[in-house]
């Protein structure tokens, strides 16, 4: 969450860290739909607006589709769509590189504000591969099944830099705010690896953050043949 804030400039909820008493790490997140008068500001995440529901579609539901179902859902229902496309679009790059691979329809959603939705605040972002083994995206249909696959992508089953970007003119990105994107993420920043060398994993773990995320930039930077 810091490194998405602070390195890439993405738009989060308010987080940190406390400690117990007796040494526990307590991961804290601000809500932000509740105003400070307390009241409820209005808000979904993308399985209720794409439809999905266990008694419908099973108990992996969030799980199932594309993120070009959600891009559709944006250009639907928020006004100021290009600015939040955008918003959306460094979301799932951003979860590619760093692994996050619970990157869910319940962890993308709408809110309120004014008399308009915009795109929330992005929310558990994390490196999922840390614990678990896990695939490239959080949906089983990954960036679309309608985009053409690069070679890279047919060769080593993961996709590079030309994947994202047939994935950005699908939900009718401009090139240049593509490539705005895409251009942060050809290498690990320096503030990224200070980030992970001031957190409280233990030294191995550390490492084994570095390893994903520099795999992960590899793989993003391969050209096609």
């Amino acid at each position: 969450m810091q490194i998405a804030r602070q390195v890439y400039g993405i738009v989060t909820a308010e987080n940190g860290l406390c400690f117990t008493k007796d040494g526990q790490t307590v991961y804290i997140t601000k809500r932000f739909d509740i105003l400070p008068d307390g009241t409820k500001v209005e808000m979904e995440d993308f399985a209720a607006l794409v439809g999905r529901n266990e008694q419908t579609d099973g108990t992996y539901f969030k799980y199932s589709g594309c993120y070009e179902d959600i891009a559709r859902c944006i250009r639907r229902t928020i006004p100021a769509w290009m600015v939040d496309m955008e918003r959306f679009f460094e979301l799932v790059v951003f979860n590619y590189i760093y692994a996050n691979g619970d990157a869910h329809l319940k962890n993308f959603s709408i809110i309120r504000q004014g008399e308009d939705y915009r795109l929330a605040p992005a929310y558990d972002l994390l490196n999922t591969s840390l614990h678990v083994i896990s695939d490239d995206f959080g949906l089983d249909g990954a960036l679309s099944p309608d985009i053409e696959k690069s070679g890279v992508y047919d060769r080593t089953d993961h996709p590079c830099r030309l994947d994202f970007e047939r994935f950005g003119a699908q939900i009718g990105l401009p090139d240049i705010r593509v490539k705005r994107v895409l251009d942060k993420y050809m290498v690990i920043p320096e503030l990224a690896m200070k980030l992970i060398g001031n957190c409280f994993l233990n030294d191995k773990m550390k490492r084994k953050y570095l390893r994903i995320v520099d795999e992960r930039v590899k793989r993003f930077v391969r050209k096609s043949e």
